[in-house]
């Protein structure tokens, strides 16, 4: 589609400039808030961010939000139940709670409060990963005309 666009993915960032973080809400929320931080200058340039992070709060995502401005974030909720998270775990995180040796893994066994108006919710396991794809373009185009229409940016 010739549209300048990057992915800012949450394993990446916490092998690198995240790398200094645990898991604690203050440590979660300044890396949402970096990974924000990076989406904005994206957009700044022309590119849309695309992120993908865990963001287990309420205010963590109000918080990029507002770093990355209203009109530049669309929150988009992978509703995955959490059978699908436990089959998929490629990472053994779950396996690792189970055992207790991982005490915050949001939703499992640390909170997760799922985002009340999301802008785009993919209901993972009833749709493929193609319908997903989709679903955000036809919001972007049919939804969000003007920022398509006029070249502007949108994470």
């Amino acid at each position: 589609m010739k549209i300048a666009a990057m992915v800012i993915d949450g394993d990446d960032l916490r092998a690198s400039i995240c790398s200094d973080l645990g898991f604690s809400v203050s440590d979660r929320l300044l890396n949402i808030s970096r990974a924000a931080s990076i989406a904005k200058m994206a957009n700044s340039s022309g590119i849309i961010a695309i992120c993908s992070l865990v963001s287990p709060l309420a205010r963590m995502r109000t918080e990029a939000k507002k770093i990355i401005g209203k009109n530049n974030f669309i929150e988009i909720f992978i509703d995955t139940p959490l059978a699908i998270c436990m089959e998929r775990d490629s990472k053994e995180l779950y396996l690792k709670a189970q055992k207790g040796l991982i005490t915050n893994l949001s939703g499992y066994n640390d909170i997760y409060e799922k985002p009340q108006n999301p802008a785009i919710i993919i209901e993972n396991g009833h749709q493929t990963p193609r319908d997903g794809a989709q679903k955000i373009l036809n919001y972007l185009y049919l939804d969000y005309p003007s920022h398509m229409a006029q070249g502007n940016v949108i994470p």
